[in-house]
């Protein structure tokens, strides 16, 4: 289950990533979550209000990446280092 996880975290951390270089389109637009409501003008003021996000550009990068980035270096390591062990204590209980 934790290599499952691991796997489609490295997964949306790379889709993510690129999105970032704009290699794919992103799927949601980079869109705000508005909350339902019969009132125009609350309608309107959380439009109004919302943050203007553009998710394919990082706000920062460390040493040339993103957190995208470096979640998917992370995530996958991590997977390796599972998938060893796993492989690991196989060999162990044979």
């Amino acid at each position: 289950i934790i290599a499952a996880l691991l796997l489609l975290d490295a997964g949306l951390a790379a889709y993510h990533s690129l999105v970032e270089w704009k290699l794919v389109e992103s799927f949601t637009g980079c869109t705000a979550a508005i909350s339902a409501t019969d009132d125009l003008e609350a309608v309107r003021a959380q439009i109004l209000g919302a943050p203007l996000v553009n998710c394919a550009e990082p706000p920062f990068r460390l040493l040339g990446l993103s957190m995208a980035n470096m979640n998917a270096l992370a995530a996958l390591g991590l997977l390796g280092f599972t998938l060893r062990l796993w492989q690991h204590r196989g060999k162990e209980s044979a």
